[in-house]
């Protein structure tokens, strides 16, 4: 990203949910300009603003891990919307020695984002499976759903390996094509908690 500005426009295409399930009510929001992402609301107002929410934590994951932020694109495409959020904001918000973001609005969150990689399968549904935590498998119908799923799946996979006792891997980068997954705010602050408590290494895994 160039430029001394603080906003910044992206892109942020609304589909009607239906396209990817008839059953299926409200827009799928995704981001041009960040593969990653995806989102959803219950109409077109509501799809936006959590479009916006969805950037701010895109923005805080890239600027923490030190990856490249996105050039806006000049010209939107056909069902895309601009986006604006305030990325120097966002960036004077971000702590140097801690696992913890401060996103632009609202309260302070520790943000925990697993990578998911997708696999298209034969039946018109998405297989999502963790990176880092192999367990975490699960399947989904269109964008918004497989995030839902994969959301479950790593909860419930994060959750099984503390009780055991057992190691629960650091997130690695989210890659070209994968899904960025946030754990649940309070499922976060518990793994922190676990981390401290069991010692682990404070390296990321290697992709």
């Amino acid at each position: 990203m160039t430029g001394a500005r603080d906003r910044f426009r992206f892109r942020a295409k609304l589909t009607p949910a239906e396209a990817f399930d008839p059953a299926d009510t409200g827009f799928v929001v995704e981001f041009p300009d960040w593969p990653a992402g995806v989102t959803q609301g219950e109409d077109e107002a509501d799809a936006l603003d959590a479009a916006a929410d969805a950037l701010r934590v895109l923005v805080a994951c890239a600027i923490k891990e030190g990856s490249d932020i996105p050039e806006p694109a000049a010209e939107l495409g056909p069902g895309e919307h601009w986006v604006e959020i305030n990325v120097q904001e966002i960036a004077k918000q971000q702590p140097t020695d801690k696992p913890k973001r401060e996103l632009s609005m609202g309260p302070p969150v520790e943000v925990i984002i697993y990578p998911f990689q997708l696999t298209p399968d034969e039946n018109g549904t998405t297989i999502a499976q963790g990176v880092d935590i192999p367990g975490a498998l699960t399947f989904g119908v269109g964008p918004a759903d497989t995030m839902a799923q994969a959301e479950d799946a790593l909860l419930t996979a994060v959750d099984w390996l503390m009780r055991e006792g057992k190691p629960v891997p650091r997130p690695s980068e989210v890659g070209p094509g994968e899904m960025a997954v946030a754990l649940r705010e309070d499922a976060a602050a518990e793994l922190l908690e676990y981390w401290a408590v069991q010692h682990q290494p404070a390296e990321r895994a290697k992709g």
